[in-house]
């Protein structure tokens, strides 16, 4: 899925944070980044002198540590701070949480980041939050769990069915899901024909994503990805029955 690894959305945040990350795309601007995610580290030391209990500053200084690679500091940070919080229920608590998960992940700790983000979900969500299931739904296909990443994007699909991230994002799980089970030499004729069913399924999720023409374009998805991913469902389609044949 082609959700960011880190998409923090933090309560507390520092301009400098905010501004470090409005030019990422332009290679002249990495140095820039960088300085301005190191007064942001600056700024929230600066509070926490001042108050050594301040997990919202706590919570962005982890950010920013993630953001630099220190993902181990930033593991300890978040882990701190959700153990002070863990018993109170607040909404902007939920983004420790995240954090914490995001961390789990970036280290490929994928037990700890599917039981983080699910935990989150219930506590604070009640179990209805897309972004939140997208970053779920990224974590079980990092993890190899396609199956457990279609269902999430499913539900999150009957949510908000015209969020175009979700319909590539469930064509590309779909795609893998077939790949693999094309390329596992013990494969039965069952098998092939699931991911031949899947492999359909994927070709008209990634046409329904052209069925929203500029809308899309708009909100930044790619569609010179999504006709790769097309094109390559339709390749694999056609040796899809030579994949039966010998199963």
């Amino acid at each position: 899925p082609c959700s960011t690894l880190f998409p923090y959305t933090l309560l507390f945040r520092s301009i400098w944070f905010d501004t470090a990350f409005q030019d990422k795309k332009d290679v002249r601007n990495q140095e820039k980044m960088l300085k301005n995610l190191g007064h942001a580290l600056e700024y929230y030391e600066r509070v926490l002198r001042l108050e050594p209990n301040n997990i919202y500053a706590a919570n962005g200084g982890g950010a920013v540590l993630a953001q630099k690679g220190y993902l181990e500091f930033a593991k300890d940070i978040f882990t701190d701070v959700h153990e002070a919080t863990a018993a109170e229920i607040s909404g902007g608590l939920a983004d420790v949480w995240i954090n914490l998960a995001h961390v789990y992940l970036g280290l490929e700790q994928y037990m700890n980041a599917v039981k983080m983000y699910q935990n989150c979900l219930r506590k604070f969500f009640y179990n209805n939050n897309v972004n939140v299931m997208l970053y779920l739904a990224r974590t079980f296909y990092d993890f190899d769990k396609l199956h457990e990443c279609k269902n999430v994007l499913l539900k999150a699909l009957h949510m908000q069915p015209s969020n175009y991230t979700l319909w590539f994002d469930l064509g590309v799980a779909m795609q893998q899901f077939a790949v693999k089970s094309l390329q596992n030499e013990a494969k039965r004729a069952a098998d092939v024909r699931e991911a031949i069913r899947e492999l359909n399924l994927a070709v008209k999720m990634f046409k329904y994503c052209f069925s929203f023409g500029d809308k899309v374009i708009k909100y930044g998805f790619d569609m010179t990805k999504t006709k790769v991913h097309l094109k390559f469902c339709q390749s694999m389609l056609e040796t899809g029955n030579k994949h039966l044949k010998y199963a």
